[in-house]
């Protein structure tokens, strides 16, 4: 999953791939919103996201749990 945004955090889009298909998801905010910052290590750019934020971009209220095999 690629998660790309706007410099002023108001749009952000998610993209995914699985072999056969893409997916393409968009979240625009209303002035006064953002979403998260992206957090920097160093001279590296480390890119964090929380389950609960994905969840939020997709507006998906089924999905509570993501299990990692």
């Amino acid at each position: 999953v690629f998660i790309v945004m706007s410099r002023n955090r108001r749009i952000v889009r998610m993209f995914s791939f699985d072999n056969r298909s893409y997916s393409l998801f968009e979240k625009k905010f209303v002035a006064g919103y953002q979403f998260m910052k992206v957090e920097r290590n160093g001279a590296d750019t480390v890119y964090r996201i929380a389950w609960k934020d994905v969840v939020l971009i997709l507006e998906n209220p089924i999905v509570k749990t993501l299990q990692i095999r």
